[in-house]
């Protein structure tokens, strides 16, 4: 088990989270970002754009947001910081999850909201790593008919849809 894990940590390089996820209009969603283990006491943040160079931050762990819009945790265990973004708008489609790098470039994931208003039908997931491990939390959710989430013991991840 620890090879594996071990394995599958080796290749995040930084910062690792979903690709696009799709969800309705009105509801909320926690999005998972995962990051190597020498950046657990580093400040994570959620930036709001397009962009990379005038994306603007919406929450930091450091910092909470008086809006209640976004909020931030960081399981520094897991090393998984998960973004939760409420109220969803059709306008809320395009974040980067960040660890912030003092004297260096922080490292980021751009991740892609499908906010829609019928039926929320899929999760698509470009690039993400999982850990292994006996009581794993879920790894991403939406308030929709699909949920992704982190099996514990042997067996590999599953997309599950109903």
């Amino acid at each position: 088990m620890y090879k594996l894990q071990e394995t599958l940590w080796g290749c995040i390089q930084g910062i690792t989270t979903v690709g696009k996820v799709s969800v309705k209009t009105g509801k909320s969603i926690s999005i998972p970002c995962l990051y190597e283990s020498q950046y657990k006491n580093h400040v994570k943040y959620l930036c709001k754009g397009y962009y990379w160079n005038s994306c603007s931050y919406a929450v930091k762990t450091d910092t909470a947001d008086p809006s209640g819009k976004y909020s931030i945790s960081d399981d520094k265990n897991q090393q998984i910081f998960t973004v939760t973004i409420n109220q969803l708008a059709y306008e809320n489609t395009d974040y980067w999850c960040v660890v912030e790098i003092n004297n260096g470039a922080d490292y980021r994931k751009y991740f892609k909201l499908s906010v829609t208003s019928g039926k929320c039908t899929s999760l698509y997931i470009f690039y993400i790593v999982f850990r292994i491990s006996s009581g794993a939390p879920a790894v991403a959710s939406c308030d929709c008919e699909a949920w992704l989430r982190d099996v514990t013991g042997t067996t590999a991840p599953q997309l599950t849809s109903w």
